[in-house]
């Protein structure tokens, strides 16, 4: 990993260990590698690519994923945020939508936010995309829907879960 990259997810790191509540018993962080994303729209899947660093799109148009969080059930007292990482190129974003529900199947709650490099493109980190307790209980479930950016103008590396 180039000094760049490992840079960049300390950065992730100090990030999201910045947002942790102060309460850290209750904290639970979890990196989760982009490769863990599937496509969202079966009908798209060939447009999906894998790579060692995460998930892109080479489709001329957007494209979306649905990323399973894997999540230590029924610790801490409930809240948290997600938020992604990766690279962009040019003006690319990329929006993100944190889902969570509950074992029975009911709909909790979801929150969005986007990430953008600038009209430069790079590495970037999404702004985190926060849940309440009543919206992520101890035992709610979660998976976060993101937009890859069409032609692989961004790839999704990380995503970054805070509960």
């Amino acid at each position: 990993m180039n000094k760049f990259r490992t840079g960049f997810f300390t950065i992730c790191a100090l990030a999201a260990l910045a947002a942790v509540p102060h309460d850290v018993d209750a904290a639970v962080v979890n990196f989760v590698p982009g490769t863990i994303c599937n496509p969202y729209n079966a009908g798209q899947a060939n447009d999906i690519d894998y790579v060692t660093s995460g998930v892109r799109t080479t489709a001329t148009s957007t494209r979306q994923v649905i990323c399973a969080l894997p999540r230590e059930l029924g610790t801490g007292s409930g809240g948290g945020f997600a938020s992604i990482g990766g690279t962009l190129t040019g003006a690319a974003t990329m929006p993100l939508t944190l889902y969570s529900y509950l074992a029975s199947g009911a709909f909790a709650g979801s929150a969005s936010a986007t990430g953008s490099a600038g009209s430069g493109g790079g590495q970037f980190s999404a702004t985190p995309a926060s849940l309440t307790p009543t919206q992520l209980p101890p035992t709610a479930f979660l998976s976060v829907l993101a937009e890859l950016p069409a032609s692989t103008n961004g790839v999704l590396q990380v995503i970054v879960l805070s509960s």
